[in-house]
């Protein structure tokens, strides 16, 4: 691993991450365009939001308080950023977002993290997504799918970057699946428990993302032929 980061300048360390997020980014937002809330509120309730300065400017001119003081009523700093304290403010008695067309970027990915390509398991959102990412994965689709796509200029260096750090293994489906699914817990929650997350690869969530809007197409042709015989009728 020493040697491939060696052969990187830090500008194309950073490159290869930025772009690697973009594609996570863009993967999961079309995911989430599948799956609605449960709107428990659990998340809104229990978890601090991580907001950088536009958010803060945002959401303070909204609430018609200066910055500083919306930080100060309603945010706590650590580690040098700025934390809404739960319960978020903004949560409305029917468990809505009362900022939802400004809320923050962790909100809207929200059950995917910001930090890691990853989903977070303690959100029944979260869990419904990886239920169907594990029930409809099928391996030969997906090497299907990683070799039909558009090829990323950056492909090589990002694949050589998770092989190396999850360690190469041949490709059967059990290994494959183990090379691109990664259970880990972060100690998240107030009292201390551990929060589980499920981290993935950044091709994989884009094959789920493929295969969702495929599927939706199927159903909106479906919809259409059926519209069309009973017109005929």
């Amino acid at each position: 691993m020493e040697a491939f980061f060696n052969q990187l300048s830090p500008i194309e360390i950073q490159i290869i991450t930025q772009r690697s997020f973009e594609r996570y980014f863009k993967a999961a937002e079309k995911i989430l365009n599948y799956f609605k809330c449960e709107k428990c509120g659990k998340c809104c309730r229990e978890i601090p939001v991580t907001i950088d300065r536009f958010e803060v400017a945002i959401l303070s001119k909204h609430m018609g308080l200066r910055p500083t003081v919306f930080i100060n009523r309603f945010c706590f700093l650590k580690n040098g950023k700025v934390n809404i304290k739960p319960p978020c403010p903004f949560l409305t008695k029917n468990n809505l977002c009362g900022v939802y067309k400004m809320r923050p970027k962790v909100c809207r990915f929200y059950p995917f993290s910001l930090l890691v390509p990853a989903l977070w398991m303690s959100c029944p959102l979260g869990s419904k997504i990886w239920k169907y990412i594990e029930s409809n994965f099928n391996l030969e689709e997906f090497k299907g799918f990683l070799k039909n796509s558009p090829k990323d200029p950056l492909d090589e260096s990002i694949q050589k970057l998770f092989d190396l750090l999850v360690k190469k293994q041949d490709v059967n489906f059990e290994s494959f699946w183990k090379r691109n699914v990664h259970e880990i817990f972060n100690p998240k929650g107030e009292s201390g428990e551990m929060v589980p997350l499920v981290a993935f690869s950044v091709p994989l969530l884009e094959y789920v993302a493929s295969k969702l809007n495929e599927k939706h197409e199927g159903e909106c042709k479906g919809k259409n032929e059926e519209k069309t015989i009973d017109e005929a009728l």
